[in-house]
C-alpha cells in the first residue's frame, strides 16, 4: 500500500467521522427516539475509508464526483433509512459541485459537446423521476427526485448502460430490502438508500 492510498484511508475515514457526528446531530433534531445505530456508523465508516482509498488512484475529475457521490450516500442514506427524509440543502450542494466538475473538465477538455449531451441524458432521466412521482407520490418521493439528479449527472458520462444498471441494482436492492422486512408490514419503504447505494457501487467499478 503506496502513501497516497494509506492518506486517503486516514482523510476518507477522518470525514466518515465528522459526517456520521453530523448525521446524529441531525435525526435526533428530526425525529426524537431515533438513533444511528452501531451498523450504520460502521457502514458510513467504511464508505469513508474506501472512497478515501479508491479516490487517490483516480483521475482528479472522477475523483471528486465519487467524493461527493459518497458524501451524499454518507448523509442521505442513513437520516432517509431511519427517518423517510431527505435533507434539500445536501443534495442541492452536491449537485452544484457534480455539475461544476463536469462543466470544468469538459471545458478544458474542449468537450462541451459531450457534456451538453451529459446534461440532456440526466435530464431526461431526471425528468422520468419526476413523472413517476407526479403519477404516484406515495411511490417516489420529491426528495428520490432531487435525489436522482447529482446522480444521474455523475452517472451520464458512462453512458445509457450505467444508468440502467444503476436503476436496475437501485430496484433489485429495493425488492431484497422489502422481503426482509415482510414480517413488520412496514407503511413505507425509503428508496434513497437504493438510490445512493446503486450510484456509489457502479461509480466504484467505473472510475
Amino acid at each position: 500500500m503506496s502513501a497516497d492510498e494509506i492518506a486517503g484511508l486516514l482523510v476518507g475515514l477522518g470525514v466518515a467521522s465528522t459526517i456520521s457526528r453530523w448525521v446524529t446531530a441531525q435525526i435526533n433534531q428530526m425525529q426524537s427516539g431515533v438513533s444511528l445505530s452501531t451498523k450504520l456508523r460502521i457502514l458510513i465508516l467504511i464508505i469513508g475509508t474506501t472512497t478515501g482509498y479508491e479516490a487517490v488512484r483516480m483521475a482528479i475529475d472522477d475523483a471528486l464526483v465519487f467524493v461527493l457521490i459518497s458524501i451524499l450516500f454518507c448523509i442521505q442514506f442513513p437520516i432517509d433509512l431511519l427517518t423517510h427524509q431527505l435533507l434539500r440543502i445536501p443534495t442541492v450542494l452536491i449537485l452544484i459541485g457534480i455539475v461544476m466538475t463536469h462543466s470544468l473538465e469538459m471545458f478544458f477538455a474542449d468537450r462541451l459537446m459531450e457534456h451538453l449531451s451529459t446534461i440532456v441524458l440526466a435530464a431526461l432521466l431526471s425528468l422520468g423521476f419526476l413523472s413517476v412521482h407526479l403519477v404516484s407520490r406515495s411511490s417516489l418521493g420529491r426528495g428520490d427526485v432531487l435525489l436522482s439528479a447529482p446522480i444521474a449527472i455523475a452517472l451520464s458520462p458512462f453512458g445509457p448502460t450505467h444508468l440502467a444498471w444503476w436503476i436496475l441494482i437501485a430496484a433489485a436492492t429495493c425488492c431484497i430490502h422489502a422481503l426482509m422486512l415482510v414480517r413488520s408490514k412496514p407503511r413505507h419503504l425509503p428508496f434513497g438508500p437504493h438510490l445512493l447505494f446503486g450510484a456509489w457501487l457502479m461509480l466504484l467499478i467505473s472510475v
